[in-house]
């Protein structure tokens, strides 16, 4: 009886699917015909050779894609079948199974005899036994996207055989699989060691791919992550990079984690990068290693994804040479470190968070709503746009990033070129350092820079990694949501609707209650200055006082307000304005030449409630007035 109930759900089951479904159990005992989960195969491909379109479930355990020594075997995928992991056996539907609980584990390990590290460096230490593994163990050459593979582990690949060195987890030339629910690790040696694409339209969703190495030294090869090639359009969506090692040797250093070739595409939506290196095997030459997290020679479209604690010797979160669209993402903790070149000066040292290369004046390049901060290199630690096209920066906040200490006798590093360098168009930004004078230098031209400050973000915390935006932050509601690609970027980092009365500034929109705050250019005579107040009430009076005494505690509002001042006696009243509807209100003005050079501290008070004893006072601004050169 419960034979026949397993039967009929079995067949009820594909009708509702509309899909013949193959069942694999490697601890299976039955009739090894594939047609139950009591009778299912026990290896995999033989459930492959038989099964030519449906589904095929595949309970957990390891499965390998030939015998010890067979390394050429692999699973190659096949074009109208869906292969589907994460079974623990006897579920009736793929929305049963559960690919965390049950892996699903495709091993390239067919000599049985790996042992692997752990850590950062897991390929340095105890990594053994990988000579004899499979070439590739997954192949999707010459299928289309009806060719899917949900819910597996694809391990211990090494890719050192011929013709293609390389692709030790997935292979794919000529073909467009869709690939989901998948985790690549330990695969290693030659080009893509996680997998290597080429003339591939495939989709990534909902991918791990981690723990990769390769060295670009023997056999040669780049890329321990992905890399995509000959004509390549790919897609990543939701997927993690992580943890992948690459060591060039042959000046050749780009993408550790991800790599896009010349006249490939990539669209990579909600991705993380976090903690990819790589790096010379020669302490002395062997040319710049690019793109610890990404280096994209193709064109490249990336929305809320995150770059963290990468290393390269330049661009080390990423690195575009071509077209770059890229938003609300968050570049964090990356650095790019020199390195010795032998002909007497050091290659790399710059771009820690994002580097644009590229001799084509006709690249389209921009980078709206994304936050730099924390990362660390001498020549923009941020950002340094050193492409022949400029780039369009709109949005951004690139603040904290800094420069190592410089050795004695050397001139520090100006704090604008520690958070960004070369060739950009800024609007509506907060940059550290944007409007200081440089030594020896003409003061900065506001005009240069419409929109843009350099007042400090407020960060929720910086030491704990934390980069959302405090609610008194000058960055809140300070951004133009016209410059966002069309139809696009409507969500923040953290997946909140993108635009919350004007928009914010950076990668995390501000959801909560908005403080009234003020940023302000920089004061030179003779020049375009102003002093702008955000996130007060529509229409509301807001009223500008000025200090040439100092700053610090001031006076405070009578009982009951408990308002205090940061100017100190005598603090005068410089202008009363009122706030448009959104909120914001604005003093423009040109100092005279002429105009005394001193310091002048401002503040903004709102005068709210009974007795004003809900007034509020905005941030305080100290400034030295500058002649024009």
């Amino acid at each position: 009886m419960k034979t026949l109930l397993g039967m009929a759900m079995i067949v009820l089951l594909a009708s509702q699917s509309g899909a013949q479904v193959t069942f694999v159990d490697v601890n299976a005992v039955g009739a090894q015909t594939g047609t139950s989960w009591a009778d299912a195969y026990t290896d995999l491909q033989v459930a492959l050779t038989a099964t030519n379109s449906g589904q095929i479930w595949v309970a957990q355990g390891t499965y390998h894609p030939g015998p010890a020594g067979q390394r050429a075997a692999t699973f190659q995928l096949k074009s109208g079948v869906a292969l589907y992991g994460g079974f623990a056996g006897g579920e009736t539907a793929v929305t049963q199974r559960d690919v965390q609980a049950n892996p699903t584990i495709l091993s390239g390990d067919i000599d049985q005899n790996d042992t692997y590290g752990a850590g950062l460096n897991w390929w340095q230490f105890a990594w053994t036994g990988s000579l004899g593994n499979s070439y590739h163990v997954v192949t999707g050459s010459g299928v289309d996207a009806t060719a899917l593979l949900d819910g597996f582990t694809i391990l211990a690949g090494r890719g050192d055989g011929a013709p293609y060195a390389g692709g030790a987890g997935l292979l794919v030339v000529g073909g467009s699989p869709s690939i989901r629910n998948c985790t690549f690790q330990y695969n290693a040696i030659g080009f893509g060691s996680s997998a290597w694409l080429m003339n591939c339209q495939s989709t990534f969703e909902n991918c791990v791919i981690k723990d990769g190495y390769t060295c670009n030294c023997g056999i040669g090869g780049w890329t321990s992550g992905v890399l995509a090639q000959m004509g390549s359009d790919v897609t990543f969506i939701d997927c993690d990079f992580t943890n992948h090692y690459y060591v060039s040797s042959q000046g050749q250093g780009r993408g550790a984690a991800l790599s896009i070739e010349f006249g490939c595409s990539a669209t990579l939506t909600r991705c993380n990068f976090i903690g990819n290196q790589t790096g010379n095997f020669y302490p002395i030459g062997g040319g710049t290693a690019y793109g610890g997290g990404v280096n994209a020679r193709g064109s490249i479209v990336a929305d809320r994804c995150a770059f963290l604690d990468n290393f390269a010797h330049a661009g080390a979160g990423m690195t575009t040479w071509d077209d770059a669209t890229i938003t609300n993402c968050l570049f964090a903790r990356n650095e790019a470190v020199p390195h010795p070149n032998g002909a007497g000066f050091d290659d790399g040292d710059y771009g820690g968070g994002l580097l644009t290369l590229g001799f084509s004046t006709n690249s389209n390049i921009l980078v709206a709503n994304c936050t730099f901060v924390d990362n660390n290199t001498s020549k923009g630690a941020g950002a340094a746009f050193y492409s022949a096209s400029q780039a369009a920066v709109r949005n951004c906040i690139v603040y904290d990033n800094y420069a190592d200490p410089v050795l004695p006798g050397e001139d520090p590093i100006w704090i604008l070129k520690q958070q960004i360098v070369g060739n950009y168009d800024l609007a509506n930004c907060c940059i550290e350092g944007l409007l200081q004078t440089e030594p020896m230098e003409d003061p900065p031209n506001p005009t240069n820079f419409p929109g843009c400050f350099d007042e400090a973000p407020l960060w929720v915390s910086l030491a704990g990694g934390d980069y959302h935006l405090q609610a008194a932050s000058p960055a809140i509601g300070a951004g133009d949501a016209a410059v966002l690609p069309a139809g696009g970027a409507s969500f923040d980092l953290d997946g909140n609707p993108r635009i919350v009365g004007p928009i914010d500034l950076g990668c995390y929109e501000f959801s909560g209650t908005a403080l009234p705050s003020m940023v302000s250019t920089n004061l030179v005579t003779n020049t375009p200055a102003s002093y702008t107040i955000r996130n007060a009430n529509p229409g509301e009076t807001v009223y500008l006082l000025g200090s040439t005494a100092g700053g610090g505690p001031g006076p405070c509002l009578a009982p009951p307000s408990n308002v205090c001042f940061d100017l100190t006696q005598p603090i005068v009243l410089v202008a009363p304005l009122v706030a448009d509807s959104q909120g914001t209100a604005t003093l423009a003005f040109t100092l005279p030449n002429g105009f005394p050079s001193v310091d002048v501290w401002m503040q903004a008070l709102l005068l709210r409630g009974p007795g004003f004893v809900d007034s509020v006072v905005t941030n305080a601004i100290h400034e030295l007035i500058q002649p024009q050169p």
